[in-house]
């Protein structure tokens, strides 16, 4: 039998995650793909990253304690780059996406763009894609 936690408010001690405010009020959550939301969620609250000051989760973890597998999380961090509310570093990587040095697999390395959330999502969505349909 699987036991069932109910949703409690978080006590004035108890550590929470934030976005940025313009992820409701400028409509973000609406046209936000929910493994998109899932890696904003895990970027922001930190869970699981290694030291230092970006956020960088193994797979493993992202996987176990996210639920964000391979495919979505390389389409998510993308598309939020696009987007401009996410930052994200990639190290030791050729253009194409694999990774330099061979069988070396670095991390990515994010960061929230707090002022991406800024602006109105609709405008912002439709300007990333006519500027992709452009480039084909």
């Amino acid at each position: 039998m699987v036991s069932r936690l109910l949703y409690k408010v978080p006590g004035r001690k108890e550590p929470v995650s934030v976005l940025p405010s313009g992820f409701i009020l400028n409509s973000w959550v609406h046209l936000l793909e929910d493994s998109e939301i899932a890696l904003l969620l895990m970027v922001a609250c930190r869970k699981g990253s290694l030291p230092g000051p970006s956020v960088s989760v193994p797979g493993e973890t992202r996987l176990l304690h996210y639920g964000i597998g391979r495919d979505p999380y390389s389409r998510a961090r993308k598309t939020l780059e696009l987007f401009g509310l996410l930052n994200v570093e990639e190290v030791n990587r050729h253009r194409d996406g694999k990774t330099a040095g061979g069988e070396n697999h670095f991390l990515h390395r994010f960061e929230l763009r707090t002022e991406g959330f800024d602006e109105d999502a609709l405008p912002a969505v439709i300007a990333v894609l006519e500027q992709q349909l452009a480039r084909t």
